[in-house]
């Protein structure tokens, strides 16, 4: 969890000139699993409240790019930095 809230706080900074949305960005390697996050970072300088959005599918299934798609625009809209994230399973890594 240290890894998300450091890339959290790098891309917050990143963020204080314009907004972004930002896709694949690597946050942790377990094992040599590649763990990826996509991002949206508001406009102006900040502080923005934020939210990580951690995908169901009960380790074995699942996509940051698509369950918690419900929630992005939402999010956007109301402020809120957003970082969806992929995860690894019991079973396999859910890194779609």
């Amino acid at each position: 969890m240290n890894l998300i809230r450091h890339a959290a706080r790098c891309l917050l900074f990143l963020a204080s000139v314009q907004a972004a949305d930002l896709k694949g960005i690597e946050y942790s390697h377990p094992g040599g699993v590649r763990l990826r996050m996509d991002a949206h970072l508001p406009k102006g300088p900040g502080p923005f409240p934020a939210a990580i959005l951690v995908h169901g599918g009960a380790w074995v299934a699942g996509s940051r790019r698509f369950d918690g798609k419900p929630l992005f625009k939402p999010l956007s809209g109301a402020g809120f930095a957003w970082f969806s994230i992929s995860y690894r399973g019991r079973l396999r890594s859910v890194v779609l």
